[in-house]
């Protein structure tokens, strides 16, 4: 919707769908949902219950790892000439606040968004379905 809308040029001017960075807003949210999901089962795996220093490290690792990745994605936009500064901080922001959204919506414990995935398989083959509430 928002590259429709406001139709800013592409540093190469190949076309109007520069702002926000689409590939940045995907791997920052990716980034972020990961980072969340792996800091939660770094802090409670039992194994890391004695070292403090070791479950610390491996958590920084993951973020720089998960942040680290969705950053090169960002950097690649701008080195291809494909997205302006603005489009990929952008992207990395709205990418970084709907990765959270959906990890706080998946972990709550009253959550029923995993109970409403289904997989089936129908005379036209796989089907796969889900059903949000709000």
């Amino acid at each position: 919707i928002a590259k429709n809308v406001v139709h800013r040029m592409r540093p190469d001017n190949s076309d109007s769908k520069s702002f926000f960075s689409g590939h940045t807003s995907t791997t920052f949210a990716m980034a972020s949902y990961l980072q969340r999901e792996l800091d939660e089962a770094l802090s409670e795996w039992d194994v890391l219950a004695e070292s403090a220093f070791l479950r610390n490290g491996l958590r920084i690792a993951a973020f720089s790892v998960s942040y680290g990745w969705a950053s090169y994605v960002g950097y690649s936009r701008l080195r291809d000439n494909r997205h302006y500064l603005g489009d990929v901080l952008v992207g990395a922001l709205i990418g970084t606040v709907i990765g959270n959204i959906v990890y706080g919506q998946v972990a709550r414990e009253d959550s029923n968004l995993l109970r409403n995935l289904t997989l089936t398989h129908g005379s036209d083959g796989p089907q796969f379905s889900f059903q949000l509430q709000f």
